[in-house]
């Protein structure tokens, strides 16, 4: 009998000695009234060194350990000791950043006050991989350990491999996982009677995994598809280690099964989920871009026939000018050659004043399509804007009228500015005259001036240069525009005067000026 005791103790610290996870029992205090404050570590293994990086575990306090999460662990842990529920779940330990996978286990009786928990470190990290060394130390750890790790739910089963002989003794609940009869387990499995039910996709892989571990010794673990008695295939994860003689041959490669059924089935979950967001994002990318392509073809379109519309608009309006400076010419002469004929020549006067009226109307005329064109002839000179707007006041009232009221708003410290200044006034007044036009029952013309710093931005959107710019404000609180007269305010010959009140040139020759002029002009 004590043979058999020492047999399944010396089998179950072979067990043990294969597991690399990190395992510990936790001890609780309570106070007077029976809430639990703190938990102290009264045996830990060698993994849970490795698992964390925290050396000397044992007899240390969580509220020592980890002040600031250790309520966290304290409600977790105090939550299996009240309710005898294991537990599984995954977390941050802040202390040691990593993430952790634990499993945790109430010690009965219940009165004892403790439980067990066993973890793994799974941050996919190389410290990880280098945690997977199981040291020889394990070899001091018991039988109970062992059970009260198998009673946690980690481990689904347990194998000893006598290697020389070929020999597999299993649990029943290995056997059960790999679709086994148990009774054979007991009896001992050859590897190609083990392996039979695994997975043809997973077999290749599992033979170059056991046969690396059988050459190097040391840690093994790997993870693949078992068929079970329900003909269904499940994800396991053998974990062992493999024992060498001091010939470097192996000699027994004991180990645990763990269940990972659910963990694979996740990360199943998670790669076609990312693998159909990757597909809608591709499919995404080519329908904004088609519709950004037909969206610059609309645009494109519609930029033609607003050229379009402008051009027939700009030569509509100017054959009917010149058509009517023609005709005023054309009739002045004709009345001009009759009275000549009748020898009436003391009459000529007056028809020759009506043509050079009609003369001047047309070079005012053609003034206003060169500056339009930005093609007039400017003399800019260097232009203290303060001033030559100071001395427009008067006539700018004059003519107006008394019905509005003229104010001017001049920056202090004005930079000087290089601009036609005859062209300059023209614009003001022009403008001046268009915001009496816009107050038929009087009001107030705001006249500013200021600095301005156009940046590349700014500068981008308003097709000019960046840098330092003096600006000229008109305002009025008239009727106003609306969005699309104000669309095609500065389009020639486009007004909303009645017929004869306006030509549509004067707001199309300062927009001209301003951009010959270096500058810009917007409402």
């Amino acid at each position: 009998m004590s043979d058999e005791s020492d047999r399944s103790e010396d089998r179950y610290r072979a067990l043990f000695n294969a597991l690399d996870d990190g395992f510990c029992i936790i001890e609780f205090s309570e106070d007077a009234d029976g809430t639990l404050t703190d938990y102290i570590h009264i045996e830990a293994n060698d993994g849970y060194e490795r698992q964390t990086g925290i050396r000397n575990i044992v007899g240390m306090a969580v509220r020592d350990l980890a002040p600031a999460e250790a309520d966290g662990w304290i409600e977790l842990y105090g939550n299996v000791l009240r309710t005898g529920e294991p537990i599984r779940f995954e977390r941050h330990f802040a202390l040691v950043e990593r993430y952790i996978e634990v499993s945790a286990a109430r010690l009965e009786p219940a009165s004892l006050r403790q439980v067990s928990v066993l973890f793994r470190d799974i941050t996919p990290r190389r410290r990880a991989e280098e945690a997977l060394r199981v040291s020889e130390a394990l070899a001091r750890e018991n039988v109970q350990r062992v059970q009260l790790a198998l009673a946690a739910g980690a481990i689904i089963g347990t194998w000893i491999w006598e290697i020389p002989g070929n020999r597999f003794t299993v649990d029943k609940p290995f056997a059960e996982a790999f679709g086994l009869d148990p009774s054979l387990g007991r009896d001992g499995l050859t590897l190609e009677q083990v392996i039979v039910n695994v997975h043809p996709d997973d077999k290749p892989g599992l033979v170059i995994a056991m046969e690396d571990a059988l050459a190097r010794g040391g840690a093994y673990a790997h993870q693949y598809r078992v068929k079970r008695a329900d003909g269904n295939y499940y994800w396991i994860e053998a974990n062992g280690r493999v024992e060498l003689g001091p010939d470097g041959k192996a000699l027994s490669f004991p180990g645990v099964l763990m269940d990972v059924q659910e963990r694979r089935a996740v990360e199943a979950e998670r790669d076609r989920a990312a693998a159909a967001l990757r597909a809608l994002n591709e499919t995404l990318e080519q329908r904004v871009a088609e519709r950004t392509a037909e969206l610059m073809r609309a645009e494109e379109q519609l930029r033609q026939s607003q050229k379009m519309e402008a051009v027939g608009q700009l030569t509509g309006g100017l054959a009917h000018d010149f058509n009517n400076l023609l005709a005023g010419i054309s009739g002045a002469l004709e009345r001009i050659a009759a009275r000549i004929d009748q020898g009436r020549v003391n009459e000529l006067d007056k028809f020759i004043i009506a043509a050079q009226g009609a003369v001047r109307r047309a070079a005012a005329l053609t003034h206003r399509l060169l500056a339009f064109s930005r093609q007039q002839t400017l003399a800019p000179k260097a232009v203290n804007m303060n001033r030559l707007v100071g001395g427009m006041l008067e006539l700018v009232q004059r003519t107006v009228g008394p019905g509005i009221q003229v104010e001017m708003v001049g920056m202090s410290g004005l930079w000087a500015t290089s601009v036609d200044p005859s062209q300059l006034e023209n614009s003001l007044l022009n403008l001046c005259i268009n915001a009496r036009d816009a107050m038929p029952k009087g009001g107030r013309i705001t006249i500013e001036t200021g600095n301005r710093w156009i940046d590349h931005e700014g500068a981008r959107q308003q097709d000019m240069q960046p840098g330092q710019y003096v600006s000229l404000c008109v305002s009025d609180n008239g009727t106003g525009m609306t969005p699309d007269v104000i669309e095609k305010a500065f389009d020639p010959f486009f007004t909303t005067k009645p017929i004869g009140q306006g030509t549509g040139l004067g707001l199309s020759m300062i927009y001209g000026f301003a951009k010959q002029s270096g500058g810009h002009v917007k409402i």
